[in-house]
């Protein structure tokens, strides 16, 4: 029998929502300068994850939607809370199969 794989999930994010994240994250300062940057460093990381055997998901954050993830559990929008969140919505998508959807 085969180990189950691992999920992980990555916070993503997309151009347009970078200068907005950056400022939001009260560690924004510690990301990379340019979302080119980060996109280069985060596709490393996925790339290095899947041949360790793990399946990634990309979760993208979207500003006004992880700001009020953030609020309702008070927790700051940095590293960690970035994190805590991709996994939630990994673990969350995973147990939505098409056939638990009622018609």
């Amino acid at each position: 029998m085969e180990p189950a794989t691992v999920v992980i999930g990555i916070p993503w994010y997309r151009a347009e929502d970078w200068s907005t994240l950056k400022a939001m994250f009260p560690d924004g300062d510690q990301l990379h300068a340019t979302h080119a940057r980060w996109l280069a460093e985060a596709e490393k990381v996925e790339k290095r994850l899947s041949r360790e055997g793990h399946q990634v998901k990309r979760v993208t954050l979207e500003p006004s939607v992880f700001r009020s993830w953030c609020l309702l559990r008070g927790l700051a929008m940095d590293a960690s809370a970035r994190t805590h969140y991709a996994s939630e919505q990994v673990q969350r998508d995973d147990k939505v199969r098409p056939f638990d959807i009622a018609p």
